[in-house]
């Protein structure tokens, strides 16, 4: 973390965060660099809203303030059809029916035979977006968007992945991460579930059909729009 993530060049009553991310669950320990960075600056924004409830929990634990709320990812405030604007089909792919594998973690191999099985048995081919082996890796936000739209299933321990395709309906299915370095980071997604109504998404043995369920999509787009709404209306207050 860094002092000047807290904007410490500006004036207290101009600065805040807007659905800001820690990414970690719990606080750093009380000698460390970090924690002296939040404890020092965390009472000095006139107003914070983070987009995971560990977020909320750390803040409270470190600087006492009680007053801090959790709000959409900046992704999901925009909506669908704007996303839709901006999308562009990737000039590679030669196929609609795919799967969507994103990773920023390991796959292990029962990860990896979990999805294997369930594109063979919808004959899918799978697009690994995170393997510098893959001609789809270091493609672009729009190319990476239309995928996440239109694959028939997105296998992924990426937030933002997970973000994307709930926007657009797209059945996804979370695994848990587990190297170390980026356990710790899977608290916002958990949050995101929870918020969603989607928490059986998460990966246990395999991927089934009855994971996807229509009424998910219906009770998610309402949640979304109620969230969305809530958050701009927050954003406007703390404006003022």
């Amino acid at each position: 973390f860094s002092r000047k993530a807290f904007a410490d060049f500006m004036p207290k009553v101009k600065k805040m965060a807007f659905s800001a991310s820690i990414g970690v669950s719990n606080a750093p320990d009380k000698d460390t660099e970090d924690y002296k960075i939040f404890a020092e600056n965390l009472n000095e924004l006139k107003a914070i809203s983070v987009r995971e409830e560990a977020a909320k929990d750390i803040i409270k634990e470190i600087s006492g303030r009680d007053d801090v709320k959790v709000v959409l990812d900046p992704t999901m405030i925009v909506t669908r059809e704007d996303w839709e604007k901006v999308i562009k089909r990737p000039k590679q792919l030669k196929t609609d029916n795919y799967i969507v594998k994103c990773f920023l973690g390991t796959v292990e191999p029962e990860k990896e035979a979990a999805i294997q099985k369930f594109a063979k048995e919808n004959g899918c081919e799978v697009i690994d977006v995170m393997s510098e082996d893959s001609e789809y890796f270091g493609i672009g936000p729009a190319e990476f968007v239309y995928l996440e739209k239109n694959a028939k299933l997105v296998a992924t321990d990426s937030f933002h992945s997970s973000v994307f395709a709930i926007i657009f309906d797209t059945p996804f299915v979370v695994f848990q991460r587990s190297d170390n370095k980026l356990k710790s980071m899977h608290s916002r997604i958990e949050t995101l579930l929870g918020t969603f109504k989607l928490e059986h998404r998460i990966f246990e043995n395999e991927i089934t059909d009855d994971m996807f369920r229509q009424e998910d999509n219906e009770v998610a787009q309402k949640i979304l729009a109620e969230k969305r709404k809530d958050a701009m209306d927050y954003f406007k207050t703390v404006l003022v």
